[in-house]
């Protein structure tokens, strides 16, 4: 059985997601996954997968609830697609032209998320109310004061 981290470990694929704009071939067809004909290839992908995985399990731990997987993944594809404007594509970011900047904001929120989902598994509630932490919530009907009315 593999380790607990390889269950959220995100593919060239899930990573593609992320950055499609990175996902284009030598003739200029964007592909949506990594591939040798990509640049970063495939190969490179994977090196940087296993350091934005590093990146993610220092930052909230290893042990993620099987219910919390699929945020991982998504949370170790945005740090990958960092990861990747940072080596390929820095003149860019310090051109200003880079998505790093929006890559950064949205990993530091998705990673905050993330840890709180996993510290309300941790401390007993149930998956789905752990994955939900640190989302917002709403509830109707909307208080009266919305509409006008007096609270």
């Amino acid at each position: 059985m593999p380790a607990a981290d390889d269950q959220y470990r995100p593919s060239p694929e899930d990573v593609g997601a992320i950055t499609l704009n990175r996902t284009v071939d030598k003739v200029g067809v964007q592909t949506g996954t990594f591939t040798a004909d990509t640049r970063p290839t495939d190969s490179q992908v994977e090196i940087l997968i296993d350091k934005a995985m590093e990146d993610v399990g220092c930052a909230i731990g290893y042990d993620i609830p099987e219910g919390l997987w699929d945020r991982a993944r998504h949370v170790v594809s945005v740090r990958t697609a960092m990861l990747i404007e940072l080596t390929l594509y820095a003149h860019e970011i310090r051109s200003g032209i880079s998505p790093y900047p929006e890559y950064k904001a949205l990993y530091e929120d998705e990673v905050a998320c993330l840890a709180s989902a996993v510290q309300a598994a941790e401390a007993g509630q149930s998956l789905d109310d752990a994955a939900s932490a640190g989302l917002a919530r709403w509830g109707y009907p909307a208080p009266s004061y919305i509409y006008g009315g007096v609270n």
